[in-house]
């Protein structure tokens, strides 16, 4: 059912105003399976994008989270408070704001799969903390400050941990 689409144009018109005139129809000798094959890559071009761009909103996310963790962390070391709250209070606001951004910028997933998603963000989130914990005391950090290692740590545990929220956490993405 390959048929080629032979309309005579008009010499003043070209073949790329009569494509742009007439959107995805073939132009002037090509054929339709040819449209089609375009077509196809157009959508799978949309799709890499759409995915990317879904990638950096999460990076970005991670990335304003961790600030939100660390500013806060070092405001309640300024107070003086003991060592547990300053650093599990921040984690969790940390969490609660990353769950938050991402069901609001990057993941369209139903309301009433909030709580559920939310229980699993949480379990990754904070098992991925636990494992940079440990990474930080095997390997040797003293050299340098708490923010740069939980940033160092965080990046190289992270796409363990996206794909872990991926295919848990937002199953029920849209």
């Amino acid at each position: 059912f390959l048929l080629k689409v032979k309309k005579k144009l008009p010499k003043y018109i070209s073949k790329k105003h009569y494509k742009r005139k007439h959107g995805k129809k073939a132009y002037y000798g090509q054929s339709q399976s040819k449209n089609y094959i375009n077509n196809k890559m157009s959508v799978l071009s949309n799709l890499n994008r759409k995915k990317i761009l879904f990638f950096l909103r999460y990076c970005l996310i991670g990335f304003l989270s961790i600030c939100i963790e660390l500013i806060l962390r070092k405001l309640l070391l300024s107070l003086n408070l003991g060592n547990i709250i300053t650093s599990i209070l921040p984690l969790f606001i940390g969490i609660i704001f990353a769950f938050i951004a991402n069901i609001s910028f990057n993941f369209k997933i139903p309301r009433y799969y909030y709580n559920k998603s939310f229980i699993y963000f949480s379990l990754i989130s904070i098992s991925s903390f636990s494992v940079q914990y440990f990474l930080s005391k095997v390997f040797i950090f003293q050299n340098f400050n708490y923010e740069f290692t939980r940033f160092l740590i965080s990046g190289s545990v992270f796409l363990i941990a996206y794909n872990f929220h991926i295919k848990f956490s937002f199953i029920k993405n849209k």
